[in-house]
């Protein structure tokens, strides 16, 4: 008899513990990626910047792509991971969306060297 109710008291505690819900709600994950932008540095190139892990390290992108080359870089806006908008002096839109590897300039709406382009946002 003593078996049997210690094989109960065992069955029902397994049964608790699967069905318990956790009280340790761990938060969601945050993004930890980020992208920043400048203007041209002594390369001629436009500065784009991405940290893969919070700001601990910074990786510069585009260096050497001919799409940055002589531009000034404003804003920035990442819509994921891999696409990523940047805007800048003289009217310049340019884009990538495999991560930083490749970027390539987008044709402006208005054909205006003389707009500067200093904020991108979405809806």
């Amino acid at each position: 008899m003593k078996y049997k109710i210690f094989l109960v008291f065992i069955s029902m505690m397994l049964i608790a513990a699967s069905c318990k819900k956790e009280d340790n709600k761990s938060e969601p994950a945050k993004k930890k990626y980020a992208w920043a932008v400048g203007v041209k540095d002594s390369t001629e190139y436009g500065m784009i910047l991405f940290t893969p892990d919070g700001g601990d390290t910074w990786l510069r992108q585009g260096q050497g792509t001919a799409a940055l080359y002589g531009v000034s870089l404003s804003n920035v806006w990442a819509v994921d991971t891999n696409t990523v908008w940047a805007v800048g002096l003289n009217n310049i839109i340019v884009r990538t969306s495999d991560g930083g590897s490749t970027w390539s300039r987008i044709t402006p709406p208005v054909n205006r060297p003389d707009i500067d382009l200093l904020s991108l946002t979405s809806i």
